[in-house]
């Protein structure tokens, strides 16, 4: 049985879709994207939440000292 990860890294999940895809769709494809922009956000992302937990659910798993005067939800209504 597969084992699933307690997080999902962004930055690494993007470094192998970098390595990959260009390869998968010929290096004609790849340079027509704005990847740039896409590589941007996911560190952004990254940056704010390396497990992915924080964007992801409405709370942690492992709860991690925030700055209370700064609190981050994201609301999907």
């Amino acid at each position: 049985m597969a084992q699933w990860p307690d997080g999902h890294d962004l930055w690494q999940l993007w470094s192998e879709a970098k390595n990959r895809v260009p390869v998968k769709l010929g290096g004609g494809v790849w340079p027509q994207w704005d990847h740039n922009f896409a590589e941007k956000c996911i560190l952004e992302f990254h940056a704010l939440d390396p497990s992915s937990e924080r964007l992801r659910y409405l709370w942690e798993k492992k709860p991690v000292e925030r700055d209370s005067f700064n609190p981050l939800r994201v609301v999907w209504d």
